[in-house]
């Protein structure tokens, strides 16, 4: 939900802005339709309802008016109003859906089968990453050690390198 109007049946039913609902009773909301339909389909006045909130689930026990106050659902969760001549246009959508629905479903199959490969192949970027990581420590320490030498054997041949430079 981005808001909950002060007063409103939602705000009494104790639902906050930024709650997620995931389900009604056992009917799983993917989307405002969802909601609307598992709310009108129920039995009872009384329906649950699975929210996410900070990343938590949680479940709100939500009291239905009768079914005659059917300004119940914009007045309490922003569902918009729809127009008559609207409604030709969602039964436009709705088949357009019905015929991409069979390749939205392809492509999660593709997902979930290639899923695994995919996660192989991110541990063992992750394991090259730590093999150069550690690669990379060593070379630094062999630098360090490399740097220290050097400035040893610059030390001892100083004295040196001063009676020469004083003599010319």
């Amino acid at each position: 939900m981005r808001s909950v109007e002060k007063g409103s049946s939602a705000e009494k039913a104790g639902f906050h802005a930024g709650d997620v609902i995931v389900r009604v009773n056992d009917e799983t909301v993917n989307d405002a339709g969802d909601f609307s339909h598992a709310l009108r389909s129920g039995k009872d006045n009384t329906v649950r309802v699975g929210i996410l909130r900070d990343k938590k689930e949680q479940t709100i026990t939500l009291q239905l008016p009768e079914r005659k106050q059917s300004d119940f659902f914009e007045e309490s969760f922003g569902l918009p109003q729809i127009k008559a001549e609207t409604g030709s246009e969602l039964s436009a959508m709705d088949t357009e859906l019905a015929l991409i629905k069979p390749q939205i479903e392809l492509a999660m199959r593709d997902m979930e089968r290639v899923k695994p490969e995919l996660e192989k192949q991110a541990r063992a970027c992750a394991a090259q990453q730590k093999q150069w990581a550690d690669q990379m420590s060593k070379m630094k320490l062999h630098l360090h050690s490399q740097e220290d030498q050097l400035r040893l054997e610059l030390r001892q041949h100083l004295p040196m390198l001063k009676s020469r430079q004083a003599d010319i």
